[in-house]
């Protein structure tokens, strides 16, 4: 299964963006080409882990949540101590 993203940049401007003055073009720091190169690239890589994600099978991603989800709540867990200065709820587990 893959999934696919049609999200490409407008490659001819309408007549309404021609008729807008452009306050950019002297601007060094703009350069659309290499804006475009960079959500190519961006897109291709996203498009490359979800095809990753979509070969992986269920059980396996299952793991991979859950395991993920636990290491957050150890996280809150942590952090929720070290705001308040408490650290007994982290040795008793309440």
């Amino acid at each position: 299964m893959s999934f696919v993203f049609n999200c490409d940049p407008p490659t001819e401007a309408s007549e309404s963006e021609e008729a807008l003055p452009d306050h950019n073009h002297d601007d060094p720091f703009v350069n659309r080409a290499s804006d475009a190169t960079m959500v190519d690239r961006l897109r291709s890589t996203f498009q490359l882990l979800l095809d990753r994600l979509m070969a992986v099978d269920g059980g396996v991603l299952a793991v991979i949540f859950l395991s993920f989800m636990l290491a957050v709540g150890f996280l809150l867990i942590i952090l929720s101590c070290a705001l308040w200065s408490n650290w007994l709820p982290l040795l008793v587990g309440e």
